[in-house]
C-alpha cells in the first residue's frame, strides 16, 4: 500500500510542474519570427527513435503519438530545406514537451540542430586523465559546455550510447528543436499569426 501511495504522490508531483510560454501576440510576433530558424507546415509521418527505445516503439504503435518525430514538409515560411522531410525533436524540454499525432498537420517553428555532443565522453576523458596521472586535472569552467542545453545549434547531453546515432541523422535531413511553445496545431490562432 505504501508503494502505491508513493507512486501516486510521485506521479501527481510530476504533473504539477507546468510549462510557461512567453505570451505571443501581434506586438511581439516579429521578434519571435526573428528568433527561430524555421517556420513551416508539416505532417507527422513517423516517430524519431534512433536509440530504438522499446517504450517509445510501443507508445507509437499503440497511440500513434511521439515527442520526437519525422515530418513531411508541406510549406516553408522561413528556413531552407533541400528535401521534403524534416526531423523534429524536443530534447530536455520536460513539461514543455508535447506529443505530436501521426497524420496530423502542425505549424512547426524552432532552432536548427547542427550537432550533438556527448557529455559522457568529456567525463570519461577526465577520469582517464586522473587514472593516468594519479592527479586531479585542472578544469576550465569559464567556457565549459552547458549540460543538457541547446547552444548555438549544439545539443549537449549524456547520451547512453554516445551521440553517434543522432549525428548520423543530421547527414540525412535537417533537424529542428521545438516544444509546445514553438509548435502549434494547424488551427491554433497563434500559429496562424506566425504564417500570415
Amino acid at each position: 500500500m505504501r508503494i502505491l501511495l508513493l507512486i501516486f504522490l510521485f506521479l501527481t508531483s510530476i504533473n504539477s510542474f507546468a510549462c510557461e510560454c512567453s505570451e505571443l501576440n501581434k506586438n511581439n510576433i516579429q521578434k519571435f519570427k526573428d528568433k527561430v530558424d524555421y517556420i513551416l507546415i508539416g505532417t507527422v509521418i513517423d516517430q524519431l527513435n534512433p536509440e530504438k527505445t522499446e517504450y517509445l516503439n510501443y507508445s507509437w504503435k499503440k497511440e500513434k503519438e511521439a515527442y520526437d518525430i519525422i515530418v513531411k514538409v508541406k510549406k516553408i515560411f522561413k528556413g531552407k530545406i533541400q528535401s521534403d522531410t524534416l526531423y523534429v525533436t524536443q530534447f530536455f524540454n520536460g513539461a514543455c514537451s508535447t506529443k505530436f499525432i501521426a497524420g496530423k498537420d502542425y505549424i512547426f517553428t524552432g532552432k536548427e540542430i547542427k550537432k550533438f555532443v556527448d557529455q559522457n565522453e568529456k567525463l570519461n576523458n577526465v577520469s582517464d586523465s586522473i587514472t593516468q596521472n594519479n592527479s586531479i586535472p585542472l578544469l576550465k569552467t569559464d567556457n565549459a559546455a552547458p549540460e543538457y542545453k541547446f547552444e548555438k545549434g549544439i545539443i549537449y547531453d549524456h547520451f547512453e550510447n554516445g551521440a553517434t546515432k543522432w549525428n548520423s541523422l543530421l547527414k540525412k535531413h535537417k533537424m529542428i528543436w521545438t516544444n509546445q511553445c514553438y509548435s502549434f496545431n494547424i488551427s491554433n490562432n497563434l500559429g496562424q499569426l506566425l504564417i500570415k
